[in-house]
Order: C-alpha cells, then sequence, then structure tokens
C-alpha cells in the first residue's frame, strides 16, 4: 500500500512538473507574441511620435528580449534624435531674434527648436524635449532663458548657455499657442487651446494668474512696451486687453465685421499702436489710449496671418497667406508699400533688432529664408529637409562628424553643433576619410581629384591628383600612412599622407571597382566590383609588394562592399544578390552565409571587438548580427524617405582610464553601487496603469517596477501619448550624484533625414552622454538603459547608419 501511495505520489509530482512546464513555457510564448505585437506598434509610431514609439518599445522589450523588441527599442531611441546635424524636417510655425540679433530661434513640427547664428546662419544647437509640434518661441528680455510651447500642452524654459531645460511649466489643458515675456523679463504670458491665458513667475516657475474670458482658442499673446497691458487674441473674434498689476480684464476690441479669426497682434516699440489682423485682408491699427482704430491697411491679396513692427516702429511687415511678404511704411506724409514675394506659403516671420533682416518661414520641408529689408532680396537660407546628406563620418576619436550633401561641413558629436564648411572649389563627390588621428579628412571632388583638410582650421592642406574619371570610394590605411582612392575604370591609386606623393597605382578591375577596405595592420587592401560587368570576384592586394596576391571567388555577380575584422582574420562581403558572407581570410573559403536583407546591401561593418556585424542596404533596414551563432539580434528601422542606406560605421570611443573603470563597472550594471539586474519577463503591468493626466509633481512608474523592483522616478520628459494616457517622467533622485554615465550611440542618417548620436542605448561602453545631476533630460530609453534596467540591447559601440540616394550607373 505504501510503495503504491509513493509511485502515484511521485506520479503526480512528475505530472504537476510537467504542467509547471507547459504553463511557463506557454506564457513565455504568449509575452514573446505580445512583444513583437508591441514591437509593431512601436514601429507605426516611429515617423509622426518617436517619443511614445520608444515607451511602447520600451514596454515590448520588458515583455520578451526578441529580435524585434531590441530592433524597435534601438530605432525608437535613434529617431527621437533624427535631425540634430540638419534643418528642420517639418514646417515651422514660430520663429524669434535674440534681444541683441546674434541668434536666431526656430520653431518646428518636428517637435524640436533649433538655435542658429544670425550672421554665418551655422546651427548652433537642436533643444528637444518636446513631444509633439512646437507652435511659439520667445526669448527673455536678457537673452539668457528661451521659452517653447506647442501641442504637447507643455511650457519649456531653456537655459541657454547650457542648452538644458531650466523648467517644464504644466497646468494648460490644451496645446499652447503663443508665449510673451514681460519686458522686465519676471512674467511670461501664454495663451492655449484651453481658451485661457496663463501669466507665471519666471523665478518661481509658477502660475500666479489665469485669465480667462475668451470662448475659443487664444493664438496670440504681446505685452505692451511698459509691461502694463497684456493684448490677446483668439478665434472668438475678439482681442481682450487685460491689466497685468491687477490681473483683470480692461476692454475687448470692437474688430471690424467680416473678420473670421484674430490670430495675429502686435505693439509698436512705443506701446501707443496696436496692430490685429486674422482671416481678412486688412490690418488693423489701433490707439492703445483711446481704444480706437486709427487706420486700416488694405492691399493684401490674400489673408494675413502675422505681422510684426520693425523696431524702429515707422514700418509694418505683414505676411500673406499666399507667401508675399509686405513692407508698409506708416509715415502719414509719404505711406510706401514694397512687396517681397516668396516661393512657399508662409508659416510666420521675425525681424531681426537692427531692422535689417527678416525671417520668413514656408513650406513643407522646413525652409528658413533671410531677406534684405532695404533691397527686398533673399541673402540666405536655412538648411532644411531639401539639403540631402549623402555620406557621413566620424573621426576616430568620435568627437567630430563629418557630412556631406554636396559640400562637406563638420560638427561635433556632442552636443551636436556645426563647426564650419570646408570651401572647396569643387562639388564634392560625397566620399570622406579620416586619419586614424583625426586631424586631416580626406574628401573626393567631382573633378577626379581628392583634398586633404586641417580639420581644426578648416583649410585644405593638400591636393592629390591622379584619377581621370569619377572617383567611386576613399579609405585610410590603419596606420595613418596611405590613403587610397579608387575610381570607376578599377584603378586604385595609393598615396602617402605624409609627402602627398603617390607610392602605387593598382590595376586589377577591369572597368568595374566600387569599395575599397584596408585590413588593420594596413599590409592589405580588399577591392570590390561595382555590378556591372564584374564576376563577383574580390580582389586581396598586398601592399608591400603592390601585387595581387588573391581572390575570393564569390561565385555572385555584383559584390558592392567590404570589410575586415578588427582582427584581420576575416572579411565579409555583401551585394546585389541581398546576402551578407563572411569569409576566412587565410583560407579564402567562406565561413557562414547571412539572409535576411529583401534588397541591394551597400554597406557592412564589424563592431570594434569583431562580436557583432552590421549591414544595410536598399531595403533601408540596418541589421545586427551575431557574427559567433550566426543569428539576427536586431533589425533597426526608421529610413523611411527617398533613397537607400549606403554608408555604415561603427563610432570608437576615446576612453581613458576614468572611462575604462566606469566600462568594467557597467559590465556589473552597478550605478552608484545600486545594483540593477537584466529585466526578465515577469507578469505584466499594462501601460494602462499610468494615470490618465500627470501631475507637476513625482509620478511613479509602474511599466519600469516589478514584483522584486521598486518603481524608480526617471529624468524628466514628457514622453508624450499612447491611447489617451500620458507620461510625465520627473528627475531621478537615486543616481543623481554628478557622474556622468556611459552610453553607446547610433547614427544613421537618409536622403533627408538624420540620425545623430544617441546615448544609453547601450550601458555597457560609449562616451560620456548626460549629468543628470545637471538635469540633461534624455528620452526615457536612454535613462532606462543607463541605470541598467534594460540590460544591454545594444553593440559595445555606437554605429553610425547613413543613406544615400542610388547612384547613377552603378548598376544597382
Amino acid at each position: 500500500m505504501t510503495a503504491t501511495l509513493a509511485v502515484l505520489l511521485v506520479l503526480a509530482l512528475g505530472a504537476a512538473v510537467t504542467a509547471y512546464h507547459k504553463a511557463d513555457d506557454a506564457d513565455r510564448q504568449r509575452l514573446l507574441a505580445q512583444s513583437r505585437q508591441r514591437a509593431v506598434q512601436s514601429s507605426d509610431l516611429l515617423r509622426d511620435d518617436p517619443e511614445a514609439a520608444a515607451l511602447v518599445a520600451l514596454d515590448s522589450y520588458q515583455m520578451a528580449h526578441s529580435v524585434e523588441a531590441r530592433g524597435s527599442l534601438l530605432s525608437a531611441s535613434a529617431a527621437y534624435h533624427a535631425n540634430q546635424l540638419t534643418g528642420h524636417t517639418a514646417p515651422v510655425g514660430a520663429m524669434a531674434y535674440s534681444p541683441d540679433g546674434q541668434t536666431l530661434a526656430t520653431a518646428s513640427n518636428d517637435h524640436t527648436v533649433k538655435l542658429w547664428d544670425a550672421a554665418s546662419h551655422r546651427m548652433l544647437a537642436t533643444l528637444a524635449g518636446h513631444t509633439s509640434s512646437v507652435y511659439a518661441v520667445a526669448f527673455s528680455p536678457d537673452g539668457r532663458t528661451l521659452a517653447t510651447a506647442g501641442e504637447d500642452r507643455t511650457v519649456r524654459l531653456w537655459d541657454l548657455a547650457s542648452r538644458h531645460t531650466r523648467a517644464l511649466l504644466t497646468g494648460h489643458v490644451g496645446s499652447v499657442w503663443s508665449l510673451s515675456f514681460s519686458p522686465d523679463g519676471r512674467t511670461l504670458a501664454t495663451g492655449s487651446w484651453d481658451r485661457t491665458v496663463r501669466l507665471w513667475s519666471v523665478a518661481s516657475r509658477r502660475t500666479i494668474a489665469t485669465l480667462r474670458g475668451h470662448t475659443s482658442n487664444v493664438m496670440r499673446v504681446a505685452f505692451s512696451a511698459d509691461g502694463h497691458t497684456l493684448a490677446t487674441a483668439a478665434n472668438d473674434h475678439t482681442v481682450k486687453l487685460w491689466d497685468t498689476t491687477q490681473r483683470r480684464l480692461l476692454t475687448t476690441l470692437p474688430l471690424p465685421s467680416g473678420i473670421e479669426l484674430s490670430y495675429a497682434i502686435a505693439f509698436s516699440p512705443d506701446g501707443r499702436t496696436l496692430a490685429t489682423a486674422g482671416g481678412g485682408r486688412t490690418v488693423q491699427l489701433w490707439d492703445t489710449a483711446s481704444r480706437r482704430i486709427t487706420a486700416e491697411l488694405a492691399g493684401h491679396k490674400n489673408k494675413v496671418v502675422d505681422l510684426a513692427f520693425v523696431p524702429n516702429g515707422r514700418s509694418l511687415a505683414t505676411v500673406e497667406e499666399g507667401g508675399a511678404v509686405q513692407l508698409r511704411k506708416l509715415s502719414s506724409q509719404r505711406p510706401t508699400t514694397r512687396v517681397i514675394e516668396h516661393a512657399d506659403a508662409m508659416n510666420a516671420l521675425a525681424l531681426s533688432p537692427d531692422g535689417r533682416t527678416l525671417a520668413a518661414s514656408g513650406g513643407q520641408a522646413g525652409s528658413v529664408r533671410l531677406w534684405d529689408l532695404a533691397s527686398g532680396r533673399p541673402k540666405a537660407a536655412l538648411p532644411s529637409l531639401t539639403d540631402k546628406r549623402t555620406s557621413v563620418t566620424f573621426s576616430p576619436d568620435g568627437r567630430t562628424v563629418a557630412t556631406d550633401d554636396g559640400s562637406v561641413t563638420l560638427w561635433q558629436a556632442r552636443p551636436p553643433r556645426q563647426l564650419t564648411t570646408l570651401a572647396a572649389p569643387a562639388e564634392s563627390a560625397r566620399k570622406l576619410a579620416f586619419t586614424p588621428d583625426g586631424r586631416t579628412l580626406a574628401t573626393a571632388h567631382t573633378d577626379h581629384t581628392v583634398r586633404l583638410w586641417n580639420v581644426r582650421t578648416g583649410r585644405p592642406t593638400a591636393t592629390l591628383k591622379g584619377h581621370t574619371t569619377d572617383i567611386t570610394a576613399l579609405a585610410m590605411s590603419a596606420d595613418g600612412n596611405t590613403l587610397a582612392a579608387v575610381a570607376g575604370n578599377g584603378t586604385v591609386h595609393l598615396w602617402n599622407t605624409a609627402t602627398h606623393q603617390t607610392t602605387a597605382v593598382l590595376r586589377g578591375h577591369d572597368g568595374s571597382a566600387a569599395s575599397l577596405a584596408f585590413s588593420p595592420d594596413s599590409r592589405t587592401l580588399a577591392v570590390t566590383g561595382n555590378g556591372v560587368g564584374d564576376d563577383g570576384v574580390v580582389e586581396l592586394w598586398d601592399l608591400v609588394s603592390n601585387r595581387l596576391t588573391g581572390t575570393l571567388p564569390t561565385r555572385a555577380q555584383g559584390i558592392l562592399t567590404a570589410a575586415f575584422s578588427p582582427d584581420g582574420t576575416q572579411l565579409v562581403t555583401a551585394g546585389i544578390d541581398h546576402v551578407v558572407r563572411l569569409w576566412d581570410v587565410k583560407s579564402r573559403r567562406a565561413t557562414a552565409t547571412f539572409a535576411g536583407h529583401s534588397g541591394t546591401v551597400l554597406a557592412v561593418a564589424f563592431s570594434p571587438d569583431g562580436r557583432t556585424l552590421v549591414s544595410a542596404g536598399y531595403d533601408k533596414t540596418v541589421r545586427l548580427w551575431d557574427v559567433t551563432s550566426h543569428l539576427t539580434t536586431a533589425v533597426l528601422t526608421g529610413h523611411t524617405e527617398a533613397g537607400v542606406i549606403g554608408v555604415l560605421q561603427f563610432r570608437r570611443p576615446h576612453l581613458g582610464h576614468r572611462q575604462l573603470r566606469r566600462i568594467r563597472t557597467a559590465l556589473g550594471h552597478r550605478r552608484g553601487g545600486h545594483r540593477h539586474p537584466p529585466l526578465r519577463p515577469r507578469p505584466r503591468q499594462s501601460l494602462d496603469t499610468f494615470p490618465p493626466e500627470s501631475s507637476p509633481g513625482r509620478t511613479r512608474i509602474p511599466l519600469l517596477t516589478g514584483p522584486s523592483r521598486r518603481g524608480h522616478d526617471l529624468p524628466g520628459r514628457d514622453l508624450g501619448r499612447v491611447g489617451e494616457q500620458r507620461r510625465e517622467l520627473v528627475p531621478h533622485e537615486v543616481h543623481r550624484s554628478g557622474d556622468r554615465f556611459l552610453g553607446a550611440g547610433l547614427v544613421a542618417e537618409d536622403a533627408g533625414r538624420d540620425h545623430d548620436s544617441v546615448p544609453g542605448v547601450d550601458p555597457v561602453v560609449g562616451h560620456e552622454a548626460g549629468d543628470f545631476a545637471h538635469e540633461r533630460y534624455e528620452p526615457l530609453v536612454d535613462a532606462a538603459s543607463r541605470l541598467g534596467w534594460i540590460g544591454n540591447p545594444f553593440v559595445p559601440s555606437d554605429c553610425c547608419v547613413h543613406g544615400r540616394s542610388p547612384r547613377a550607373g552603378s548598376g544597382t
């Protein structure tokens, strides 16, 4: 009897264990399916709402560490920084000059605000923080603070010295359309879709008054010169004047009949005149003392959408819906009008403090043009989406980025800032290469020459000649002594970078060479064809004897790209057949095949440790492969514009002793003495557990908590809306130690959309990218990875991805 019971007990236990394992497997499969579904949802949000895409992607990664989840997480993080090295990628709806006239700020529907040098027209910085379109921008009177606001219902105050968010003002329950500082800079007025006007104390960052009275969304607010009167215009067909001292309504101006809306107002510099317009073809001038119309300015062909007084108060500039700008002299003796035509429908204007320059925005590509008011002629155009970056490369230390759209521009990598544009006599051929010390940049040009540039000064140091046809690729040897350039006719020229003399001319591929790759020891050069008439052979040249020592018989026509592994023992090739192949260099045999791309592969690269392989091309995806297992570890998306991804590069961080010490610490996932193990599948906590509306105070975040983990507070950022839920993340306490956190960065770019380095994707290695103690706010993905919550979804380095349009005659 006892034996029978024992056997039954063992069978029952076995059945229970089997059932448990089946249930556990079923739960894992369910989480995996949900993770993949979330990854698809993140991809759908990626283009229009990258902040929400990041939130959904992180949720996907927490469910299961699937390939799809990892790819969506990295793609969302990269998309957030998608236009750091370009102009705006969406219409510009607001602009403002700094009080000293040296800086122009532009706000756009691409969720960013950009700062430009008003004299050189160079981009100084991109301010990222808003989670939707930015509708308003204003400088404080002392020029130290910039206020921005938009569709995400928040107002941000930026410290222009550090270019960090100084304060986040919340309270409006609708889009914020307008901003205005009082003349003394102590008060900020905001007008919103919620029909209210709020007055904020800039010092305490609190609402000091809420002005109610409008029955529709408030489109414009403006302080008088003495700061005692505030004018507000709304779509309820009214303009109201408020006493800012007593915070009460003074009067409602009786607008003329026929005016549909009221969304353009401006006080004259002396405060005696108020100009109003909206929905009609006339502008009303009001005497602010008598509150009566003193003049109506007609003659506009279309509706007036914006206006501004010239600083001397003698002229008024108006913008028409069709794109024309009128500059009207207000003198009663000799009134004159000059029309400045604009090719695009305008959205906004700004006048420089000296009254000499008018900035006008228009079009869907984020274009901004600067006009000379004296002559009425255009003087400059700020970069926009129409400027196509078709080549990009990091300097070896990762501190400088070179981009090429026909002219070569050097950028500071972090924070992104334009340094200089190289002045070459011939158009660039969109081929770039840094020397290993980062001091020299080589560029190929359409006149068949290669130029060397001093990176520090931006001046040319040499012009290398020899080619007679278009140069298709450049490569710099690892020791920095040799520069190679190959032309479409298959000829490879080698130059000594010190003497600038030709050291060899290699002739192998018969009229079909496309790419070059040096081995790490600088002794071997791999040359591939361009897919036109070649047999798929990759040539290997010995650079000591300058002889062809062997070939790789790929048996696949159109091998377009190749790269050596960091140890030089392997070579990766790819091309027209969509397949990536790994070769043993010594035996010259293929050791692995990677399939997954749906189009021609134009670029490949190894991570610095050789464990990860990256490929990209016509299908506009970037695939990460594990070199050992030969499996895909992530698929990165986000390139949606015309063109293809044509350049890949891993950024090699410049690491000192202190950084290396941090890497060893990061390998244990420790931050400030607190250990955060990688996430594992756990009972789900839905995104819907977030409160519908976050408070300005601290907020618990269930998304980042589990049964065995406390909730944590993250650096402040409103990450937008998933469904109708909003998340407000506020500064983290435990880790505000002042240490700067490490993180890898992904750079990606296609024809018209650039992705700058994204810090914090990899908590293991990378560059110094942020300081929570200085309230440098980053996206949720960055913050979570820095604190070790999402394990290691990336590879131990930075990767640069770059898109280009298909080259005519490439055969691909």
